[in-house]
Order: C-alpha cells, then sequence, then structure tokens
C-alpha cells in the first residue's frame, strides 16, 4: 500500500518490518527490484536485496514469485558486479541466522522484537481493511513492548483514533507522542499530522503554533515545508490574506525551486492580483533567485484575470476591467476584455454603455472572434431602445460574421424587422429549417411566415398557420396570431366566424395585455360590422376605461371605432 501510493519511506520500513517473516517473502524480491529500477532508496534497498539473494544462495527460502526471475533483471544492471562481493559478506551471518532459526526458543530480544513487529503488521492489516479500532489497539501494543520503532507505533495509533471521527483523541495521542519521542524520525510528520488535525477541528492558534513549531525545528525537511504552505493557506482560509500573502512569499523565498513553492506561487498569484498587486507580485516572484519570472506579458494576462473575476463575482466591479482597458489599450485581451465588459453592463441595464462599449469593440478589432456575438447583443439593445434600423444594421452585420453555428436569434431579429413581408417570408422560412428550435421560436417563424402569405393573398395557407396559433393566447405570437386570424376573417367578411374566434381569445385572456386590447378593438369590428353598433361601443368603452397602458395607437384605435358606431 504504500508503495503503491508512492511513500517510498514507509514502504521501505514496511520491507523492513517483513523481512524476516513468511508474510513477506513472497513480494520482497519484486518490491526491492522495483525500487532499484525506480531509484528510490537506492542504496539502502541494494543491501536489502543483498541480503534476500544471500538467503536465495543458502536455500533458505523458497520465494513464491520466483527469485531466479527478478534476480536475472538485476543482474543486469551496472550495480550487479559492484555489489555482489557486498553479497557475499552477508552469507556467513544468514548461515548462522538460518541455524538459530532451527532453535526451540529464540533469544528473549529477538522474540520482543519480533512481537512489536507482528504487532505493527497486523496493525497494518487492520488499517488497510478500515478497522481503524483494532489497528489502533494492536499499534499501541506494539508501543507498549518497549521495542522496535515504538515512535511509529504511537504515531499510528493517534492517526486511528483520527481516522475513527475523534479528533481530539488524535490530537493527545499525537502530542504525547511528540513528547515522549522528541528525535524520532516521525517526529515530523507527527506535528504536521497534529497541525493538520488542530486545525480540522477549528483551533486554528493551536494549529497555527503547530505549524510554525514544525518549520522552526525542521527546515531542511518536506515536513518543515509542508508545514510553511500549510500554515499559508491557514492564514488564506481565515481571510488573513497579507499574512497569507507573506507565508506563501516565505515559502517561495526559502525553498524556490521545490514542489512547495509551485503551489505557493499559484496561491500568491491569485491572491496578490486579486488585491490589485500584480506589479507588486512580479518584482517579488523576479527578486527570488530561482523563482519562476514574471514578464510583461504575464503581468497583463494576470491583470485580466484578476478584472474577469471581479465582473464574474460582480457585475457592477467594473472598474479593474476599465482599468485594465486604460492600461492596455492596444492589449492582448483587449476583444475579451470589451466583450466582458459589455455582458456585464447590460446585466445591470446599462443598455447605452453596452452599445458603446460593443462599437469600441467593433472599431479597435473588426476581426475578433467576440464581435458577432457582440454585434448580435448590440441589435437586441437597439431594437429594445424603438431604435430599428440601427438595430436591422446590427442584426444584419451579425448574419454575415457568423458561420454554421449562428443562433436562431440572428435570423429572427432580421425577420421581425424587415419591412417587406416577401423578405420576412424567406426568412421565415429559412428559420423553420433551422435545427433545435424552441416553441417561442417556432412560433414567431409561423406568425411571420403567415402575414407574408396574407400580403401575397395566399390566405387558406395563412389561416392552416394562424389557427393553431390562436389556440395558445397564453404566448406572445399566440396572441399575436389570434388578433391576426380575427382580422383575417373580417377582411374576408366572415364576421361570425372573427367574432367567435376573438371572443374565445379575450375570454381566454393574455399575458400580453396590448394584444388583448387589440383583440377587443378587432371583435368591437366584428361585431358592429354584423349591425350590432351598441355592443361594438360597450366593447370600446369598456377597453378605453379599463385598459392601463399608454400606447397611441391603441388610443387611437379606440376613437376611430366609436365614432365608426354611434
Amino acid at each position: 500500500l504504500p508503495y503503491q501510493s508512492q511513500d517510498f519511506g514507509m514502504s521501505v520500513f514496511t520491507i523492513d518490518n517483513n523481512l524476516f517473516f513468511p508474510v513477506g517473502r513472497g513480494c520482497i524480491v519484486f518490491l526491492l527490484n522495483s525500487f532499484l529500477q525506480a531509484q528510490y532508496y537506492g542504496a539502502r534497498c541494494i543491501d536489502y536485496f543483498n541480503v534476500v539473494f544471500a538467503c536465495y544462495l543458502v536455500s533458505a527460502w523458497r520465494f513464491s514469485m520466483g527469485a531466479e526471475q527478478h534476480f536475472g533483471i538485476f543482474q543486469k544492471s551496472k550495480l550487479f558486479v559492484a555489489q555482489m562481493n557486498r553479497t557475499l559478506t552477508y552469507l556467513i551471518p544468514l548461515l548462522l541466522l538460518c541455524s538459530c532459526a532451527r532453535e526451540d526458543a529464540p533469544a528473549p530480544q529477538a522474540q520482543s522484537n519480533r512481537k512489536e513487529r507482528q504487532h505493527i503488521m497486523k496493525g497494518n492489516a487492520e488499517f488497510a481493511e478500515g478497522d481503524y479500532a483494532a489497528a489502533a489497539e494492536l499499534y499501541t501494543r506494539a508501543e507498549n513492548t518497549g521495542q522496535g520503532d515504538a515512535a511509529y507505533a504511537a504515531m499510528r495509533a493517534a492517526m486511528m483514533q483520527g481516522l475513527r471521527g475523534d479528533l481530539a483523541a488524535e490530537i493527545t495521542g499525537l502530542q504525547t507522542m511528540v513528547r515522549k519521542y522528541p528525535d524520532s524520525r516521525w517526529t515530523p510528520q507527527a506535528m504536521l499530522e497534529l497541525a493538520m488535525t488542530q486545525a480540522k477541528q477549528g483551533d486554528n492558534a493551536a494549529a497555527e503554533a503547530t505549524y510554525a513549531e514544525t518549520v522552526r525545528r525542521y527546515p531542511q525537511l518536506e515536513e518543515g515545508r509542508r508545514a510553511q504552505l500549510q500554515l499559508a493557506t491557514l492564514f488564506m482560509k481565515q481571510n488573513r490574506d497579507d499574512q497569507a500573502i507573506a507565508a506563501y512569499q516565505e515559502v517561495i523565498r526559502r525553498w524556490p525551486t521545490g514542489e512547495e513553492a509551485k503551489a505557493a506561487n499559484v496561491e500568491l498569484r491569485r491572491l496578490m492580483a486579486a488585491h490589485g498587486q500584480v506589479a507588486e507580485y512580479a518584482a517579488f516572484m523576479n527578486s527570488v533567485p530561482g523563482a519562476p519570472k514574471v514578464d510583461n506579458a504575464e503581468l497583463e494576462r494576470l491583470d485580466y484575470e484578476n478584472a474577469d473575476n471581479k465582473l464574474i463575482a460582480s457585475p457592477g466591479d467594473q472598474a479593474p476591467m476599465k482599468e485594465y482597458l486604460r492600461r492596455y489599450p492596444d492589449g492582448l485581451y483587449l476583444a475579451a476584455a470589451l466583450w466582458r465588459l459589455a455582458q456585464a453592463q447590460d446585466e445591470l441595464g446599462q443598455g447605452d454603455a453596452a452599445i458603446a462599449t460593443i462599437e469600441k469593440l467593433e472599431a479597435m478589432r473588426p476581426d475578433a472572434r467576440q464581435l458577432p456575438e457582440a454585434l448580435l447583443l448590440k441589435g437586441q439593445l437597439l431594437e429594445d431602445a424603438g431604435q430599428d434600423a440601427a438595430a436591422l444594421e446590427a442584426y444584419l452585420g451579425a448574419e454575415k460574421l457568423f458561420g454554421a453555428d449562428m443562433p436562431v436569434e440572428v435570423r429572427s431579429g432580421v425577420m421581425r424587422l424587415l419591412s417587406d413581408p416577401a423578405d420576412q417570408l424567406r426568412y421565415a422560412r429559412a428559420i423553420k429549417a433551422m435545427p433545435s428550435l424552441s416553441a417561442g421560436q417556432a412560433q414567431e417563424a409561423d406568425y411571420f411566415e403567415a402575414m407574408g402569405l396574407v400580403a401575397a393573398g395566399q390566405d387558406a395557407e395563412a389561416a392552416k398557420l394562424l389557427r393553431p396559433l390562436a389556440a395558445q393566447p397564453s404566448s406572445l405570437y399566440g396572441a399575436r396570431g389570434a388578433v391576426a386570424y380575427g382580422q383575417l376573417l373580417i377582411g374576408q367578411k366572415k364576421y361570425k366566424e372573427a367574432q367567435k374566434v376573438l371572443e374565445a381569445f379575450t375570454d381566454a385572456g393574455s399575458p400580453h395585455a396590448y394584444w388583448l386590447a387589440r383583440g377587443y378593438i378587432s371583435l368591437a369590428d366584428a361585431v358592429g360590422l354584423q349591425g350590432n353598433k351598441a355592443l361594438a361601443r360597450e366593447y370600446l368603452d369598456a377597453l378605453r376605461a379599463n385598459y392601463p397602458g399608454k400606447e397611441a395607437d391603441i388610443q387611437q384605435l379606440i376613437d376611430a371605432g366609436l365614432k365608426k358606431y354611434k
């Protein structure tokens, strides 16, 4: 397990604990040979290999995995000849060992060591199976023998408590282990584990002190470097950004080429950029020998990323992006910055500002990949503002720039604003041929196709499209379709049929108040043209009294109807 997780130090220790017991004999040669190829702990592993091979020579062991095969691999290495002489030095002691192994009772010290190692081995097995309580008990027994690596056993026993969910017991156990075995090779790891457990428990002050003490005592060890990095992270999680920045800088300053420095650099860059300290970050990194250097292109990228992150967090926080545009008027990220700013302005309802930003993008980066989408937004904003001619120009510009993945909204915008019904008919049919239309988009295309057919005198075909639209008064183009269908029938002098369609629409109601008002006006025409002028005036008077809108054309149509049906 330690070998698979690349904890090679623990793997060597595990081999050491298993070397003279049957459980380790089946795989020991394979592990050692793998270590040699990986060049981890090479010298010590060679010593172990010598022991194993000497045992093989005297036929003390029979390896289930085939020692001959693994020894053949080792024999091909350049180390073989140099190590053979050393291997033979183990032969005489091993012969004595093998003869001693045949004695009925081992020496007391050996027996004690064996018990300690057996407890650790069994504890490791219980840990692997997930039985942390049993593992803790076995590790405690191993420590209580007073032999072997008691510090390791004590540390593992404490860590099992944490895995069981008892963080307080783990902290107490680790503190005891550190105090009892201050000079053990496992003490740095125990202190690092102690600090992380204290932080997990929420005791940030204790964790901070333990991290700092670990750095002070073991500045040249990996645990010391990791402790400094974790200390910085602890500050960052508490929003103590100034202290976090200083702690990350300390990692880079003391160990500029280490893996911890790489991790520290990522967070330091993010933190300092978030505080608008990009120039200070670059100056620091460029001042540390061995640390990655920051050039002007990297500075610009950091400024843009910081500004973009600010907009993502809050569209109203536009100052950093505007500052980027001021600082880099012809920058690498100019097009992206202008587009992101326009999007933020649109999100806040700042339509005029968004249009101005998009026009700047058009002028300064006419080939930018963001421009087609920006022109679509410009068209929508102008259309909402009632500037139909400018909106149509923007939609047409977007249509020219989009490729096969053109959004439906581009052609829909052009279709709505074209003045020629024949052109609208053509666009409507092109839209209906596009894939993945929403229900609203399909209804809109049906409506404009129907209007084009009416203009072309193809009333029967238009009616086929308007009839199903009229049955959906809750949607915008369902409401418009109901009014258009009623007017089509009135134009055909089918007044009763028109009355039926329009009464169904007005009785059902619609959230689109303007078109509901138009429906009542058309209904007044349908009944008035049948000779029921009183009912026509009743509809119009009620509409005048109750309609909340202020559209001039609605008032004009009401006045005209009242005059017509006096």
